[in-house]
């Protein structure tokens, strides 16, 4: 289950937080007290993996990290030279992912912008509008071709943070938060983090008269258990000629 984790008392760290940390490695430039990496976070939970990082022992509640590196930032030598971007603009390294405790993880006051228009189809811009001190709008891969940030998968939890805003998230769920004025109590709340699927099949093992079938499978379970049938479970059927869109507004003021 994943868990929260809390540079201070009143910052909480959340899936998709932009922060600076410090890693464990020997030789950086950190020196493993000094956050001066740039990251976001991918996931916050317990240590059970087979291999090891630096510094974290097994079952250690730690901060998945994805690393972020800019010109001028410490860790510039990964950007291809033919990007030239501006100090302003940041990479996300694909697949430079770093384990570390939350003591070493501080939430990154400094305004830092996804940039999801970059080569898109909609609201196509070079740049975001102002309010920021950087911007995201490439992903360099593991073999160093750059891409934009709208081809890439959302993080868990960063679409939730987009819709229901992040201190509201933090009012209703961290217990070491005070209460907000007029509120006189938090709301228990159970964890169930889950994956939504919409699917189309044809009814007559062809596509004539397709249904539509939507279903959740917990998020929780290993590769394995996530592939097994009996963890699946059906929410509804869009019925054959129906509109997508009645389907989804029917369905969706339940499930949040």
């Amino acid at each position: 289950m994943p868990q929260q984790a809390s540079s201070t008392p009143l910052a909480p760290i959340l899936p998709s937080d932009f922060v600076r940390f410090a890693c464990a490695r020997q030789g950086c430039h950190c020196n493993g007290t000094n956050r001066t990496h740039f990251g976001r976070v991918l996931a916050v939970g317990r240590n059970r993996r087979s291999s090891r990082s630096p510094g974290v022992a097994y079952d250690d509640v730690v901060v998945k990290v994805q690393q972020i590196v800019g010109k001028s930032t410490p860790d510039n030598g990964p950007i291809p030279p033919m990007l030239q971007p501006d100090a302003a603009e940041l990479f996300i390294l694909e697949g430079s992912n770093s384990y570390v405790l939350p003591p070493a993880v501080a939430f990154c006051t400094d305004k830092i912008t996804m940039h999801y228009g970059f080569e898109s189809d909609w609201n196509a811009s070079d740049k975001p509008v102002d309010g920021y001190r950087y911007y995201i709008r490439q992903i360099i891969s593991s073999d160093g071709r750059p891409r934009p940030v709208h081809r890439s998968h959302a993080i868990r939890g960063e679409l939730e943070l987009l819709t229901f805003t992040r201190q509201n998230i933090i009012n209703n769920l961290d217990t070491a938060q005070p209460l907000p004025a007029g509120v006189t109590h938090r709301p228990r709340v159970i964890s169930f983090p889950f994956l939504t699927f919409i699917d189309g099949f044809g009814l007559y093992r062809n596509m004539y008269r397709s249904l539509m079938g939507f279903y959740i499978i917990p998020a929780g379970l290993s590769y394995t258990d996530r592939n097994r049938r009996t963890n699946v479970f059906p929410i509804t059927l869009g019925p054959h000629g129906s509109n997508l869109a009645d389907v989804v507004k029917a369905i969706g003021p339940r499930m949040y």
